[in-house]
Formats: structure tokens, C-alpha cells, sequence
């Protein structure tokens, strides 16, 4: 009986079964678990093993670059730390180890000279003349450009008073030490730039700057009118100006006078002279302008100072401003002055 039963059971299930799969369905689908089963999340060791190979070559590459820069690292460390002498062949065709003697001489060059290739070059064949053009080119424009970084911090403590805790000598650094000639050519080329000059002298509330006068500031604007340009006086108040005339009155009368037929013009501007905060009084600013490339405001000098100065500083602010070429004077410019000096003196005598 229990046999039947089984029986009928299993006749059941097949038949039901049967029902339930596709017309449509693989044989093969059915192995795996009928056809509605993930086939397709069914591991392939193909590919399985093919991305273990493309990891493993990243890797290898990724090493042999890190070997490259650590063989890199150690021969910066040994040139620098621990250099060792190399071998070479001198021109008798012998191989020679770098200075084991006279045969061997080669020039050694340091690290840091190595570092520019164009001054290692020379100093490995000073001999060579374009070895030694390129080097004397390549001084000239690093000559220039340290020179612009003495301009540089020389004017950034008068142009950054607030914030500058370097204190100086208004009058001592402002005092020239150029030769005439130099001083002269530099006044010749300011004159072809002085149509986009402006100079403005600024004053104080309280006219201390009036021992000024006499030696500084009428000084300062004869000078600036030798080069064409004439300078205008700011102060920050109506009250201003009057203390400043009344005590002129009271020192002398006539270098009154000969202030106001040399700088005419007194503007009153206290949002000025609170922009600059002068370290000193007088202070002297230039505002130039190109209509073109170059626009900037900038202090060019404080306190006493005598005519040559004025010169040599705006030439400098405008060389630190690249509106002059630092290479524009050199020395057949200054021979051609000493020549002309010596002529007209020559002359005189006749």
C-alpha cells in the first residue's frame, strides 16, 4: 500500500513539473538550476585570470618607476654628500680618473654651479667664445635682475610703512653716490619718459618739513624741473597749508616765495597722505602713466635729500618697473658724456 502511494506521488510531481518549464529552455539552463537562475554571475576563470595579469603588470611598472626614482635619490645624495671622481678620457686619449693628476685636470664644478648649465659650460671650456658670449649674456640679464631686487627691497620700506618693522635713515639712504656722467645720462633718458610723470611732494599737518625747504624741497623741485617734469604739493588740510606758509613767513619770506613760483600748485588731500602714511616729511610719489602698458603710483622718497638723488631714484623705480631697460646705460654711453664734458671744458678755456 505504501509502495502505491509513493507512486502516485512521484506521477504528480512530474507532471506538474513538467508544466512549469519552458518550451524555450536550454537543457543546459536546467542543469544549472532551471533557466529564472543567474547564469550570467557565473564566475569566468578566463577573465578571473586575466585581471589578476593586468593588476600584476600595473604593479611591476608602478615598481620598476619607484626603482628608477630611488636610483634617482641616491646619486643626488652621493653628488652632493659623497661624489666620487669620474673617469673620463683626456686628450691624449687615456683614461683618466677626474684630478689624479696633472694628466686628469678637469675644472671641478659644484653641485650648484651644475645646477646652470650655461655657466658649467664655460667654466668647463672657458676657451670656447661662445661658451663665454652665452655666459656674459646670461650674467648681464642676472646682473640686471639683482639689481632690480636691491630696488625692490630698498623702496618696499617706504612703500610698506604700516606693516614694515625696518626702521631707516631717510636722508642717509636717499644720499646719491653715482658719478656726474651717470647722473646725467640717467637725467636725459627720465626726460623722454616725463610726459607720463607726475610728482607729487606730500606734505605734513603741522609744517615741521619747513627746515626742509631751503635744502630739500626747493632743491628737489629745481631738480625735477631740469628733467621737464613739474611737481605739485599736497597737504591734508586747508589749515595745513596755512601753518605751513605762516612758518615759512616767520623763517624767510623769500624761499616762500621762491616755493610758490617753483611748485605753484597746492592740493589738499588728506585720503592721499592716509593711503601713503609717509615715514617722513617730506614724502616724494610718482604716478606714472603710458596710456598703454604701464600704470603705477609708488614713493620714491623721504626727507632731505639733494637734487642728484632725485634723479637716481626715479631712474631706479622706473627700471624696477621695467618702463627703462636696467641695459640702456653702460659704459660707451657714459664715454660719450665724459667726451662731451671734456669738449665743452676744452672750450671754456678758449
Amino acid at each position: 500500500m505504501k509502495k502505491e502511494i509513493l507512486l502516485v506521488c512521484f506521477l504528480v510531481i512530474n507532471m506538474y513539473s513538467s508544466d512549469l518549464i519552458d518550451k524555450n529552455t536550454n537543457q543546459n539552463d536546467i542543469k544549472r538550476g532551471f533557466h529564472f537562475g543567474e547564469v550570467e554571475n557565473i564566475p569566468n576563470k578566463k577573465e578571473d585570470e586575466k585581471s589578476v595579469k593586468i593588476i600584476l603588470t600595473e604593479m611591476l611598472e608602478i615598481e620598476k618607476k619607484q626603482l628608477k626614482e630611488q636610483k634617482r635619490i641616491r646619486e643626488l645624495l652621493e653628488s652632493q654628500y659623497d661624489p666620487q671622481p669620474k673617469k673620463f678620457i683626456n686628450k691624449d686619449g687615456k683614461e683618466c680618473i677626474e684630478n689624479e693628476s696633472e694628466d686628469c685636470y678637469k675644472y671641478p664644478i659644484l653641485p650648484s654651479a651644475s645646477r646652470t648649465p650655461v655657466l658649467a659650460k664655460f667654466l668647463e671650456d672657458p676657451t670656447s667664445m661662445e661658451n663665454a658670449i652665452n655666459y656674459k649674456q646670461w650674467e648681464d640679464k642676472h646682473f640686471s635682475h639683482v639689481e632690480n631686487i636691491g630696488y625692490g627691497m630698498k623702496y618696499a620700506v617706504l612703500n610698506n610703512n604700516k606693516k614694515s618693522k625696518t626702521m631707516i635713515d631717510s636722508s642717509s639712504m636717499l644720499s646719491g653716490r653715482h658719478s656726474v656722467y651717470l647722473t646725467n645720462a640717467k637725467a636725459d633718458i627720465l626726460k623722454k619718459h616725463a610726459e607720463n610723470i607726475k610728482i607729487f611732494i606730500l606734505m605734513s599737518n603741522d609744517g615741521r618739513e619747513f627746515k626742509s625747504v631751503r635744502n630739500g624741497i626747493t632743491e628737489a623741485i629745481e631738480t625735477l624741473r631740469f628733467i621737464n617734469i613739474n611737481p605739485d604739493l599736497v597737504f591734508p588740510s586747508q589749515e595745513a597749508v596755512a601753518n605751513f606758509e605762516n612758518i615759512i613767513k616767520k623763517y624767510d619770506s623769500y624761499i616762500l616765495k621762491e616755493l610758490n613760483d617753483l611748485a605753484p600748485n597746492k592740493i589738499v588731500s588728506k585720503k592721499t597722505l592716509d593711503a601713503i602714511n609717509p615715514i617722513s616729511y617730506p614724502t616724494y610719489l610718482i604716478k606714472y602713466n603710458d596710456k598703454k602698458e604701464k600704470n603705477f603710483i609708488q614713493v620714491f622718497g623721504a626727507g632731505n635729500s639733494q637734487g642728484r638723488d632725485f634723479i637716481n631714484n626715479l631712474y631706479e623705480i622706473l627700471t624696477l618697473n621695467g618702463v627703462v631697460d636696467v641695459n640702456e646705460i653702460n659704459n660707451s654711453l657714459l664715454q660719450e658724456y665724459e667726451l662731451k664734458n671734456f669738449k665743452k671744458s676744452e672750450e671754456n678755456r678758449k
